[in-house]
């Protein structure tokens, strides 16, 4: 985590002088690190390695209107190019690296503009972009953040009392993915 902020700097401010000079505007930015914590739920549930992670860092556009979504990630991906990679919430078909929760959103209502771009220095940045109201609609209904990160614990708790070889397998991740952490925050 530590490696990924001093390599990448202040991802907002390079995307707000690339939009600018591409004429973009009128749009809010707001930009996340994922914690240890989450970091390591993530990676323990979908059987990931700290160094396989794709959305530690994150940036998120809102818009006012929804054109202006899609002109954003139109030009960022232009300048940046796509990551080639791919939730693991993604199907088979889509895009890697791309995925459009908008026009096809996910079954509980959440809806983004989903996108991987890869940063000079290396680092894979997580973007979402959607409008102002399909913000508020993420927010207060069942795709609120705190509901998914719950169905999320739920499924797994469940899983890890009703299946011994599912509960002995992530035991045994979570001793690699520790060590994996301890071996990343050594580093930076």
């Amino acid at each position: 985590r530590g490696r990924v902020i001093k390599t990448v700097g202040n991802p907002k401010e390079r995307f707000e002088e690339d939009l600018s000079e591409g004429g973009i505007a009128g749009y809010e930015t707001s930009m996340r690190l994922k914690s240890p914590g989450s970091i390591f739920f993530h990676a323990l549930i979908n059987d990931f390695m700290l160094e396989d992670m794709v959305d530690i860092y994150g940036v998120r556009f809102l818009t006012e209107e929804l054109e202006d979504t899609y002109k954003i990630a139109q030009l960022l991906i232009k300048k940046y190019g796509l990551a080639n990679c791919c939730s693991h919430e993604w199907s088979g078909s889509q895009t890697p690296g791309y995925i459009d929760w908008i026009k096809n959103p996910r079954p509980n209502g959440f809806r983004s503009l989903e996108y991987f771009i890869k940063m000079e220095e290396g680092t894979t940045m997580n973007i979402q972009g959607r409008t102002k109201d399909i913000e508020k609609e993420n927010e207060a209904g069942l795709a609120a953040h705190k509901f998914y990160k719950k169905r999320q614990l739920t499924k797994f708790q469940s899983k890890c009392l009703e299946d011994e070889e599912f509960r002995k397998a992530k035991y045994k991740h979570s001793e690699t993915l520790i060590n994996s952490f301890l071996r990343s925050y050594q580093g930076s």
